[in-house]
């Protein structure tokens, strides 16, 4: 996915932050399905740290609890339930991350899985973020993928840029 000076000016001047997210599209473009999944997830754990981020206090003790060996909201499945917990993501938002996590797993642990394999179509069909039309094959099922993270990620990143996440501060 290429594109042209201009489109990427009038972003930038309009949109500056979703220009991480055209470069990612552009990666996506290019990745494996396994690279395509895992870079897909990547992003979005770093747009929930980064929404969690905004809602908790500013300091040690949220960096304590968001980064580094053994913390408490460290991996991807944690950050979920509790930017679930906290009221920074709905519901319906909570599900679709597990979905993806669940088929980013597939790929992190097996080397032969795709997304043309049916346990993998079933799961990107179980998606709700997305165009209706089913997945009957990888083509599909990638498509099903990118547009469920890609709506969580494009949400995240506006509401992160309009100040839309509560941030508690105690000084």
């Amino acid at each position: 996915m290429e594109y042209t000076q201009e489109y990427l000016e009038m972003m930038d001047r309009e949109t500056p932050h979703l220009m991480g997210h055209l470069r990612y599209m552009e990666v996506l473009s290019k990745e494996s399905d396994r690279g395509a999944v895992l870079v897909t997830v990547s992003m979005l754990e770093d747009a929930l740290t980064e929404l969690l981020r905004a809602r908790l206090v500013q300091g040690k003790s949220t960096d304590k609890l968001l980064d580094g060996f053994n913390a408490p909201l460290g991996t991807f499945s944690a950050k979920i339930a509790a930017a679930h917990a906290i009221g920074v993501i709905p519901e319906e938002w909570r599900r679709e991350l597990e979905l993806l996590r669940n088929i980013r797993n597939k790929f992190a642990h097996n080397v032969t899985v795709t997304l043309g394999d049916k346990q993998i179509m079933d799961r990107c069909n179980e998606l709700s973020l997305c165009l209706p039309e089913k997945a009957k094959d990888a083509a599909g099922a990638r498509r099903r993928y990118w547009m469920s993270a890609t709506a969580i990620l494009v949400n995240s990143l506006n509401a992160l840029h309009e100040g839309k996440v509560l941030r508690i501060d105690y000084s």
